[in-house]
């Protein structure tokens, strides 16, 4: 028999009405969901677990890399249960080929690029790229696997440029790496995402030129929850965190242009 006191039950049924009413659960309230991030949003997201984390009790486990090369490790099986892409095609390819479900996906920010040094006394332009092409030397992420890179890309073409610059280009496999490339001053400056530069300590900016959006189509990036995670409710309210006013202003914040408003 029991030695529990009937007096301490209404306090249990208290305290579950209340989990229940923040839209948790006792259970739910320790749960993890695995996510898999593009480089370019890295800081962004980081930004944003912190607060998702201490309202929901779910952790956040987050792998960072290109998106072509996160989406090659979910068809090969990684154990991914959301996918935060830099573009729309490969989420919009993992739904077709029945690795992740359509009704919870939607566009959470718009990226921008930059023309970027970590030397502060560069003056970066347009001009940069049409007047210094024949030395030096531009880095870009992989266009293979990162949208940044493919936008970089399609920069360099709308100037006129890209055969100049063509045998010049230092590739990153990321936008992560690419920075770092730019950073360690070993070439003479290259394209990044604009909330990289943003996260940066305001002596640590550098000079940038925020390209105008006009010379690449519009970086739509685009979330969806994987076929992994359809069950996971940590996964459902990561997902419902995101749309909410709170997170969509820590987005802009760092750099992002506000994508359609979802549902």
């Amino acid at each position: 028999m029991s030695n529990q006191s009937p007096m301490h039950y209404p306090l249990l049924l208290n305290i579950l009405l209340g989990l229940t009413g923040l839209g948790l659960s006792p259970l739910a309230s320790s749960a993890t969901v695995h996510i898999a991030v593009a480089s370019n949003f890295s800081n962004t997201i980081k930004s944003l677990i912190t607060p998702f984390e201490k309202q929901s009790g779910n952790s956040v486990i987050a792998s960072y890399g290109s998106s072509g090369q996160l989406y090659a490790q979910i068809r090969n099986g990684a154990p991914y249960e959301v996918f935060l892409s830099a573009d729309q095609l490969r989420p919009n390819l993992l739904i077709q080929d029945g690795y992740a479900d359509s009704s919870n996906g939607f566009i959470y920010a718009q990226g921008q690029i930059v023309l970027w040094s970590p030397n502060k006394t560069n003056h970066l332009n347009k001009q940069t790229l049409i007047s210094e092409r024949r030395d030096g030397l531009l880095a870009i992420a992989n266009p293979k696997h990162a949208p940044y890179g493919s936008a970089a890309i399609q920069i360099l073409k709308q100037l006129n440029v890209y055969q100049a610059w063509k045998k010049r280009l230092i590739t990153g496999q990321n936008i992560a790496q690419t920075q770092q490339f730019i950073a360690s001053k070993n070439v003479s400056f290259g394209f990044i995402c604009y909330s990289q530069v943003a996260a940066l300590p305001p002596d640590e900016q550098g000079a940038y030129w925020l390209v105008p959006t006009h010379y690449y189509k519009p970086l739509l990036q685009q979330l969806v929850i994987l076929k992994k995670g359809q069950h996971n409710p940590a996964a459902l309210r990561f997902i419902k965190f995101l749309k909410s006013p709170q997170a969509q202003a820590i987005i802009l914040r760092h750099g992002y242009l506000p994508g359609p408003m979802p549902p």
